[in-house]
């Protein structure tokens, strides 16, 4: 199914050890117009994408040779830039935390949607891997409001912000008062985030929560994990500014220490 490539159309990358798996989500992903390569590991993976033009990866997490994990960090310690990664696994041995931070776009758990995947490839394939950029929120969608101020102790709902780490498509903010009915999982809110003495001095956006993490694990401090679903045109600038000077490895990070 490597044969025939159409330049015009964008070429998806499927690592996946499982021939049915990998050849049934090629034969989907083409009948939805992309060009597909397939590859049976990582070491595989890797040598294609060193030497095609490909949109998007999409990786088992266990492979023999090379897996996903290591998949991921070898491309972006190539070049961030390179195309967006998501990851697909049966097992629960990558966290979610520590998936989004190596970089992947998105993450699904086996047995997965394949049309809900199928509309993450052409998210994903249109726009980059930044799915944030002139995006909306449907009208129907329940937003909280919450302000962050990093120059003050207290501000909304949100308490004592340690960190706010920037990635390509999220926000981790640390030491959040994650006890706050505010902070789980899916819920979406409308941040606004000011910053002092420092390259953004404030963005606003609407994100979805996409993990909480109570209590210090690992070392790593508490906080949430924030993915950006629609930003102001302002904000929007001033991010895709900062990317100009370096671009982050993670799509959201761990949080620090």
């Amino acid at each position: 199914m490597n044969e025939g490539v159409n330049r015009s159309q964008k070429t998806v990358l499927i690592a996946e050890d499982n021939v049915q798996l990998r050849e049934a989500l090629a034969f989907k992903l083409m009948r939805n117009g992309f060009n597909v390569l397939e590859a049976s590991d990582g070491i595989e993976a890797l040598t294609q994408i060193k030497g095609e033009k490909i949109d998007l990866v999409i990786s088992d997490i266990r492979m023999p040779k090379s897996d996903g994990v290591e998949l991921i960090t070898n491309i972006r310690n190539i070049d961030a830039r390179m195309p967006p990664v998501i990851f697909l696994s049966g097992y629960s041995d990558l966290s979610l935390e520590k998936a989004y931070d190596l970089g992947c776009f998105d993450f699904l758990s086996k047995p997965f949607n394949t049309k809900e995947l199928i509309e993450i490839v052409k998210l994903a394939t249109e726009l980059g891997g930044i799915d944030w950029i002139n995006s909306q929120i449907d009208d129907g969608s329940n937003i909280e409001v919450l302000s962050l101020d990093k120059k003050d102790i207290v501000i909304g709902k949100l308490h004592d912000p340690e960190d706010v780490s920037l990635g390509r498509g999220g926000v981790f903010i640390g030491g959040s008062d994650t006890s706050n009915s505010v902070c789980k999982e899916g819920s979406l809110i409308n941040f606004d985030i000011s910053f002092k003495g420092a390259l953004l001095d404030k963005i606003s956006f609407i994100g979805e929560i996409i993990w909480v993490r109570n209590s210090p694990e690992e070392g790593l401090c508490p906080g949430i994990g924030v993915k950006f679903r629609c930003m102001s045109e302002s904000s929007e600038k001033k991010i895709l500014g900062c990317y100009l000077e370096e671009i982050p490895k993670s799509f959201i990070p761990i949080g620090n220490n």
